[in-house]
């Protein structure tokens, strides 16, 4: 394979060249440190590149390897990982001037396993401050590797268009309304939102507790299966996590997905849905069913059950956590998320209450739909990616205009539910267009062999960026 040919390789193919000694982590991360020196001071996806320890663990990799000690497929694969996410000794800024020389002590626990896996992690992505959707003064804005011109997602924008542009096999984001889905639908990328407490998030600055999750992008289904069983397990120092039964990457590919019931709610699939968008989900409903696969018509809308209060929620749960940095260091925010933090300071608990009744109602809801169906499919955004002008950085909160931008993505914050993202199509102006499964609660395998049996027989992920 040639460099370019491996850079925008997938995880497990080219993990299995780096088993079998075809390559070597040294030359495979070498590869990857020269396309990220070469296109990131265009795309501005990373905030800070670890080469020198990249190098190092790349070789100590080479060295395990040969020795027969091997870990398993993210063995001596780079991976990248966003910059709200604690690495000792490598600096972190969350995104924010506030920390902008920032340099952990301890890792997170999803750096602990990542490096327990063998994996080379190579740098830290573009995030939106504190990872909510506008960006610090002084922070690059990463660009979309499908179109500089058009919206890169948020606030995991550097994850998405990592992977997109072959700069790693594997990044990681996080997700609080749609950060995961929104980044990885508009650069074409898999994105997964495990469920709630499957993924510590001990070393990971908190926007909302109860809201945030982490998960992986990449470029199949299959290596987002691989991810996830590496970095899951219950964690003393999270303690939202639970314990579920351990995930296996190999059943993705193993097992037909031909017993699998997934519903479909056209409503959900239309109202407010850009029609670009709606027509791919239907034509995946189509090849799901060429498949094999039943698919039955559901009636869904009981996850819509408060989504409005989400954003409300989302503003009181970030007060509570930067309440040892605000209001004294309020000057020392961007506009939008000091926006964010006054409105959190002005909200009642009697509102608050109210969200969080609305918000079980929502959750019963999806236990009761999942009771009839093993997955529902969906957009996974309402919207194409729209001109980066159309969503300007450092636009101020707009409480009214989020519940229908979080229409589909927000439900599974709100509930914990699962799901899966991954690209079904291409717009008239050739962008990408995504749709998401979402499934019960720690039943992430369901998700992974309806995607991977849909991108394999859909093919889409084999079209390319066009500066690839």
């Amino acid at each position: 394979m040639d460099n370019e040919s491996i850079a925008m390789g997938g995880l497990l193919e080219v993990s299995q060249l780096v088993k079998n000694g075809e390559i070597s982590s040294t030359e495979v991360t070498r590869t990857i440190l020269e396309r990220i020196e070469r296109l990131n001071p265009e795309y501005k996806i990373f905030n800070t590149v670890s080469g020198d320890l990249a190098m190092e663990q790349a070789r100590a990799a080479d060295t395990e390897i040969l020795s027969g000690k091997y870990r398993g497929p993210l063995h001596g694969l780079p991976v990248a990982v966003k910059d709200i996410i604690d690495t000792a000794g490598v600096r972190t800024t969350y995104g924010s001037g506030l920390f902008r020389e920032h340099v952990p002590s301890a890792d997170a626990t999803v750096i602990q396993k990542f490096k327990a896996a063998g994996a080379v992690t190579i740098g830290k992505l573009a995030t939106t401050e504190f990872a909510l959707y506008g960006y610090a003064d002084d922070f690059q804005v990463p660009l979309n590797p499908w179109s500089k011109s058009h919206w890169v997602g948020v606030s995991s924008s550097g994850s998405g268009a990592c992977v997109a542009a072959g700069l790693a096999f594997a990044s990681l984001g996080t997700d609080t309304g749609g950060s995961i889905r929104f980044p990885s639908a508009a650069c074409g990328a898999v994105g997964l939102k495990p469920t709630f407490g499957r993924v510590s998030r001990k070393g990971v600055f908190p926007l909302a507790d109860t809201l945030d999750h982490v998960g992986p992008m990449t470029r199949r289904a299959v290596d987002s299966a691989i991810v996830l069983q590496a970095l899951e397990g219950q964690d003393s120092g999270d303690p939202f996590t639970k314990k579920f039964n351990a995930s296996d990457y190999s059943k993705v590919t193993s097992e037909s997905p031909g017993n699998i019931t997934v519903g479909i709610d056209i409503a959900l699939c239309t109202e407010g849905i850009d029609p670009e968008i709606t027509h791919a989900t239907l034509e995946a409903r189509g090849i799901l069913e060429g498949l094999g696969i039943k698919v039955v018509e559901v009636d869904a809308s009981g996850l819509l059950e408060g989504l409005e209060h989400l954003w409300l929620i989302l503003a009181a749960e970030a007060t509570h956590s930067h309440r040892h940095l605000y209001p004294e260091r309020a000057l020392d925010y961007g506009p939008v998320f000091r926006d964010l933090l006054e409105i959190g300071h002005g909200l009642s608990g009697p509102f608050i209450a109210e969200g969080n009744v609305r918000r079980y109602r929502a959750i019963a809801a999806a236990a009761a739909l999942f009771e009839t169906v093993d997955a529902l499919l969906m957009p996974a955004t309402s919207m194409t990616p729209i001109p980066v002008e159309e969503f300007p950085p450092q636009q101020v909160a707009d409480v009214d205009s989020f519940p229908a931008m979080l229409r589909t993505t927000g439900p599974f914050n709100f509930t914990g539910n699962p799901t899966l993202n991954l690209t079904a199509g291409f717009s008239k102006e050739d962008l990408p267009l995504a749709i998401q499964f979402a499934g019960r609660h720690g039943e992430e395998e369901t998700l992974f062999k309806l995607a991977h049996a849909f991108e394999t027989e859909a093919g889409h992920y084999r079209k390319l960026p066009p500066f690839s």
